[in-house]
């Protein structure tokens, strides 16, 4: 029998990714289903991926305990209630997948997640959008009803879709619009453009504009379209209720050897950076995460091959094998094979259109996709499993 752990998890503001993947081993290493509480902190720093890997293990914790989110202050102040539980992917997922959020005070959290969905769909689907710089008095490129708010990393914005036990749902922005690639990609770029920049510039001027602004929103489309149609279901065709989110978030740093700092115990990250971004003096970085709390990719095509449970027999090379030509090879057909995802090749087409490092963190997998002298590789190491899908994209921004 697998030894019991404390049953209480923390999240610090500074935790890294190898510090969230020790949380997920933590996980896995229970073998009780009994209550379990995750101390939460309110704003987590500027580590690559990691709003996007937090947002992981809630929905692991909560799908194999009765979960208790408890807030590290003792006190509710709605400003501050305002800028995480409604502004912050890991707040809001938080709130939408726990039995109950209450602070360290036992008080419970004086918002619903009914009233935080309600003013979410009301503002498209959109969550939130940070800059780390208020703009000039008299300028006016904000999102009405959002609160505005000073963060380190720099200018953000999520877009969020909350499936109930019955319904997928699209966030309101892109309503219609899902299978439609030439629609999505045009709207994307819109809210892009819109929420994203200042003036004219859209970041990407180091390469061809429309080629750069191409590979980034048809990243998005395939990716989100992916969790559309695989990453909402569970084995038996019902709907999965949990979060589906798109995350853009720029990164930049005076120096660029500071990026390291951001990604440390990710060496395949960190090589990335050491290759690519500090040579190339790169001081903005763009992070883009699509997530979802499906059956995840591997569980997704054995389903769809009548093999669903052959998914914990796997070997890990097996599984990091198939991983990767589901992500890459012609097993995407959806004639041939209609659980693959078909657009996923397209995303790894789109990192290197854009210079950039993918990591897709599904399953007990955890894969990476980046340069290696002069060509893209893959690599892949075995991992705690983790409920969904979840694949992210870093890639550099470079000024005129």
């Amino acid at each position: 029998m697998k030894a019991l752990v404390p049953p209480s998890i923390e999240i610090g503001k500074n935790i890294t990714l190898a510090e969230v993947e020790s949380r997920l081993a933590e996980i896995e290493a229970r073998s009780d289903r009994d209550d379990a509480t995750l101390h939460l902190a309110r704003h987590l720093g500027p580590n690559f991926f990691v709003e996007s890997w937090v947002t992981a293990l809630i929905a692991t914790l909560s799908s194999r305990h009765p979960l208790t989110v408890r807030d590290w202050h003792r006190n509710w102040e709605a400003p501050e209630v305002d800028q995480f539980f409604k502004a912050r992917l890991s707040g809001f997922s938080a709130l939408m997948n726990a039995r109950g959020v209450e602070n360290d005070s036992a008080q419970t959290l004086p918002v619903t997640p009914a009233q935080v969905r309600a003013q979410t769909s009301s503002l498209g689907g959109v969550l939130e959008r940070n800059v780390s710089v208020l703009p000039p008095e008299g300028v006016d490129d904000y999102l009405p009803g959002i609160e505005m708010t000073r963060h380190a990393e720099g200018r953000s914005i999520t877009i969020c879709a909350v499936d109930s036990d019955t319904q997928r749902n699209v966030p309101v922005i892109f309503s219609g619009l899902m299978g439609n690639r030439k629609s999505f990609i045009s709207s994307f770029l819109n809210l892009k453009h819109r929420y994203m920049e200042r003036g004219t510039t859209s970041g990407l001027e180091h390469l061809d504009q429309l080629a750069a602004e191409e590979a980034l929103a048809t990243f998005v489309f395939e990716a989100f379209q992916n969790s559309f149609e695989h990453g909402c279901r569970d084995q038996h065709g019902k709907v999965i209720p949990g979060v589906r989110s798109i995350l853009l978030r720029k990164h930049a740093s005076i120096d660029p050897s500071g990026f390291l700092a951001r990604a440390q115990g990710f060496p395949a990250l960190e090589e990335f950076l050491k290759q690519e971004i500090i040579p190339g003096g790169h001081t903005k970085l763009l992070e883009v995460s699509v997530s979802d709390q499906g059956l995840g990719i591997l569980g997704n095509y054995l389903h769809s091959q009548g093999r669903f449970a052959e998914r914990t027999i796997l070997s890990g090379e097996e599984r990091r094998d198939l991983l990767q030509d589901l992500i890459s090879g012609p097993l995407t057909s959806k004639t041939t094979f209609p659980g693959a995802g078909q657009g996923l090749p397209n995303v790894t087409k789109a990192v290197q259109t854009l210079g950039g490092f993918l990591t897709v963190r599904t399953d007990e997998s955890w894969l990476t996709y980046g340069k290696q002298g002069q060509r893209y590789v893959f690599q892949s190491i075995d991992a705690a499993p983790v409920v969904g899908t979840h694949i992210s994209l870093l890639f550099p921004l470079r000024s005129r």
